[in-house]
């Protein structure tokens, strides 16, 4: 009897132990999935001068392969500008690590000191946020300055891809102007492409050219296009525009790109490049009034003194078609993926001797121009007798001259499990050359491997391992107790620990934890993966606080500080709901938005009354009583209730 309790005992003990191990596992695992992942910003140089750029890097390193990709910061004394982007996945003891490098151009357009701000990033369903970096943009020449946050990104493109593309005309060139585009002024601007079809995931450069009579500043995309259906890669702007003069119609131009694209069409058929609306600072030349109104007798004419003033114009390109054809059947390789362009490839192993148990690294690369995003990795032949662990994929992609180039690297860890002489069979990659219309096969050399016996002592232990314990458990008794004829006093006793209310939920505790925790990183990742979701979601949220912020500027009588949030609420609220990018959402765009939406004029109207408030209140410095502000911000409440009820 008393050795039965005993075991009874031990048992309560060892669920309380467990339980212990658990909650210690649950709240020393579950947090390092987060606290591993690490996000930085860094740039080329904290000085530079006004007719230098900027290269501005986000790093993302830990663990996870969710990330969604960062939006470039807003800036409004930078034009911003893709410049590519690099990941890299490595296995290491059974656990992945990745790191990603997204790299931006950003052009100066005023000297200055600025501070970029925080980039948020979204990644393993968490959002983590970048450091403000100040840098410093000078009137001239600067000498060199140290960076800021970390290494600078490399500047040239890797030298693997290193052979040029592929033979024809060194700089695409537009077609001719049709009459339409004749008749659109004395500044404009073109949207054209090398090639009117393609293959899909060929490779189609898309030119922004603007055509000026006038002294002109580029500033950007108020509305960036759209392109649906394509992949894109960015160009990094030239340091300084190159200008060529053409004479159209009679009449002198300077034309200019100011933006360059590579577009991969992810399916066939016709795809259109949506329309995009450039910001050009322009000067303009016209009669001074008051010259005319005192000197308008013919005999003056042609005499007027000309003023010049700066007006902003916004430029519209027209919508572009492309054909896209599927990719011809004839001499399709069974192993083709869907690479499109032209590459090869290389396979490589640390040695061709080793042991039993004795890991072999074997890489495998794939490089050259075309989408090397979307290219997959090559069959992998499995020899018997080996186990297989992935090591990491890394992919660098870069611009070099008109094409989009780049490499995409594999690694993988062999371990033999027995003696033997082996040949690891070559590698074979096949893509598609719109060039020449075909397909073409690239294939690296096989490898010989030799494994010799592993050490004896490893051998043994193998050995013994596999023979187990052949022991019986031991009888340590059969011992007959003595019978009691008297019961005695039976007493009430407490239930045992295990079986109270109280211990069983403490038990069901770290699970309710789990489902919690699973179920708030489910909605992140699908909020991470959909952006427009997220601002949808967040656009009531994010009002609420600016109008606060704009209820306490009130309170301390900063007129600046409270028409600016006023503004930012309304702007903000109607770029979430709409997913549209705020730094374009003039008066005239928000207002035309709300009539496509069906809003009654009477709320379109009071709408443009109080932005158009908030603009001279922001800019003009207007002087407001408490009650006028406090007026304004019920107005922005009434407009914000009635926005909710439609969008």
């Amino acid at each position: 009897m008393v050795r039965n309790k005993g075991i009874r005992d031990t048992g309560c003990g060892m669920r309380v132990t467990g339980f212990i191990l658990c909650l210690v596992t649950m709240g020393s695992v579950l947090p390092s999935a987060w606290a591993a992942l690490q996000v930085r910003a860094m740039v080329d140089s904290s000085r530079i001068s006004l007719d230098d750029q900027l290269r501005y890097t986000i790093e993302i390193s830990g663990g996870g392969r969710n990330v969604t990709r960062p939006s470039p910061p807003e800036l409004d004394s930078f034009t911003i500008y893709s410049a590519g982007s690099s990941t890299n996945i490595s296995i290491v003891n059974g656990q992945m690590r990745s790191s990603a490098r997204f790299t931006f151009v950003m052009v100066p357009h005023a000297p200055g000191v600025f501070t970029i701000p925080s980039v948020e990033v979204q990644a393993n369903g968490s959002v983590y946020k970048t450091d403000p970096i100040t840098v410093e943009v000078l009137d001239g020449g600067v000498a060199p300055a140290p960076p800021r946050t970390g290494p600078a990104p490399p500047r040239t493109p890797p030298q693997t891809p290193a052979r040029p593309p592929a033979a024809g005309p060194a700089v695409p060139q537009p077609p001719e102007l049709n009459e339409f585009e004749y008749e659109r002024g004395d500044i404009f601007i073109r949207a054209w492409v090398d090639k009117p079809e393609a293959y899909v995931n060929e490779q189609v450069l898309l030119t922004y050219t603007v055509y000026t009579r006038l002294e002109a500043s580029i500033r950007e995309f108020a509305e960036d296009p759209k392109f649906t259906g394509f992949w894109q890669e960015e160009f990094p702007p030239e340091k300084k525009l190159k200008t060529e003069r053409v004479r159209i119609q009679g009449r002198d131009f300077v034309k200019a790109d100011v933006r360059r694209v590579a577009l991969f069409p992810t399916k066939s058929g016709t795809l259109a490049i949506d329309p995009g609306i450039l910001v050009a600072q322009v000067s303009v030349r016209e009669r001074d009034p008051f010259f005319d109104e005192f000197f308008n007798d013919s005999f003056f004419a042609g005499w007027g003194r000309t003023l010049t003033r700066s007006v902003e114009r916004r430029l519209a390109t027209r919508p572009i078609s492309v054909e896209v054809k599927d990719f011809p059947q004839e001499g399709k390789p069974e192993h083709f993926t869907g690479a499109v362009g032209d590459f090869d490839i290389t396979a490589h192993i640390d040695t061709q001797e080793v042991e039993e148990n004795e890991p072999v690294t074997l890489k495998l690369k794939v490089f050259g121009e075309g989408n090397v995003q979307t290219v997959q990795e090559p069959k992998w032949a499995r020899l018997e007798g080996f186990k297989y662990y992935d090591s990491g994929t890394t992919t660098d992609v870069n611009t070099f001259e008109q094409s989009v180039i780049g490499e995409k690297a594999y690694e993988k860890v062999l371990i033999p499990q027995k003696e033997g002489s082996y040949e690891i069979p070559p590698f074979e990659f096949a893509y598609f050359d719109p060039a020449s219309g075909t397909y073409r096969n690239k294939k690296t050399g096989g490898f010989a491997l030799k494994v010799k016996p592993g050490p004896v002592e490893e051998q043994v232990s193998a050995a013994a391992r596999t023979q187990g314990s052949q022991q019986e458990i031991e009888l340590l008794g059969m011992d007959i107790q003595y019978i009691r004829q008297d019961l005695g006093r039976l007493r009430p006793k407490t239930a045992p620990l295990y079986e109270r209310p109280f211990y069983l939920w403490i038990h069901a505790l770290p699970v309710l934890a789990y489902l919690g925790v699973l179920v708030w990183t489910r909605r992140r990742e699908r909020l991470g993966r959909n952006p427009a979701l997220a601002r949808l979601e967040r656009a009531r949220r994010m009002s609420d606080r600016h109008l606060g912020t704009a209820r306490r500027a009130l309170e301390r009588g900063d007129g600046v500080g409270f028409y600016g949030a006023v503004s930012q609420a309304i702007r903000q609220y109607i770029g979430d709901k709409l997913n549209l990018p705020i730094a374009g959402l003039s008066v005239d765009t928000v207002l035309g938005h709300m009539r496509v939406k069906g809003f009654e004029e009477e709320t379109v109207e009071l709408l443009k009354e109080c932005l158009i408030t908030c603009d001279t209140g922001r800019y003009a410095s207007l002087t407001a009583s408490p009650q006028d502000m406090d007026e304004t911000l019920k107005t922005a409440r009434h407009i914000l209730r009635a926005l909710e009820k439609k969008l």
